[in-house]
């Protein structure tokens, strides 16, 4: 497997993600559109999602830009709706699969102080644990 995780920060505090595995991709928490096409061009990879791990502006800001340009679906939480609404809703889906490697959900909610629909992303394979903070190892 050639799972890989790239973190690139945008604006003053935060950071979007993307996740390589093989020719598929996704990117995670998209605030800047353009950040995050620059990522995946300089990989050469074109995301099948984009995931939030919950709807705050500035983890979901660029998603609408995103989901034009790229065709991609948004996945995140429900409950998070009136931030930024998903195409697909997480809520109560176990699991995720991105080319060969599994991605567990984890609904967190607010015992993160972030909000309702916090998810986190574990995978055992890549080292990955995400909700408001997303680490590799």
């Amino acid at each position: 497997m050639s799972a890989r995780l790239l973190r690139r920060r945008y604006r003053q505090d935060n950071y979007l993600y993307l996740l390589v595995e093989g020719e598929d991709a996704a990117l995670i928490d998209p605030g800047d559109p353009e950040v995050a096409l620059a990522v995946a061009a300089a990989q050469g990879v074109t995301p099948r999602w984009i995931i939030h791990t919950h709807g705050h502006a500035d983890h979901s800001g660029g998603s609408e830009a995103l989901r034009s340009r790229l065709g991609a679906p948004v996945l995140g939480h429900g409950a998070d709706a009136g931030w930024s609404a998903p195409d697909e809703d997480l809520a109560g889906r176990g699991a995720l699969r991105l080319g060969g490697l599994y991605l567990a959900l984890v609904t967190v909610g607010a015992a993160d102080g972030v909000s309702w629909g916090s998810t986190a992303l574990l995978s055992r394979l890549l080292g990955l644990e995400s909700g408001r903070v997303l680490r590799a190892g």
